[in-house]
């Protein structure tokens, strides 16, 4: 029994594993500082880096639906913009057109009493 004993010690101690009543903790629980470390911490750490990234990509995705819904904005306002541009062109050469035509009716009546 006592060789047993030093057997299942001396293998604890080869593997570095600390038994805690029914429970054996290993090396990579025990820290520097020869604190032991609960098991379920490194999946609660690992559950909040999970959840701040999904966090962050959520962020990041609202921010890019706001920059594009600026966008849209804006190019609706330039859209518009360039509509009444266009428009005023429009007018501008329809205005200019007419007074370019009635000029040359005017000047052909000038010539039709001339003769």
């Amino acid at each position: 029994m006592k060789e047993m004993l030093e057997v299942v010690a001396y293998v604890n101690q080869q593997l570095n594993v600390v038994n805690l009543g029914n429970e054996f903790i290993t090396s990579d629980d025990i820290k520097f500082d020869e604190v032991v470390r609960a098991q379920g911490r490194k999946c609660c750490k690992e559950k909040r880096r999970k959840l701040n990234d999904e966090n962050s990509v959520v962020d990041a995705l609202k921010k890019l639906q706001c920059t594009l819904e600026k966008q849209v904005e804006v190019n609706k306002k330039e859209l518009e913009l360039k509509r009444e541009k266009d428009m005023k062109q429009f007018e501008m050469r329809e205005q200019t057109l007419r007074k370019y035509l009635e000029l040359e009716d005017t000047a052909q009546k000038l010539k039709i009493k001339d003769q």
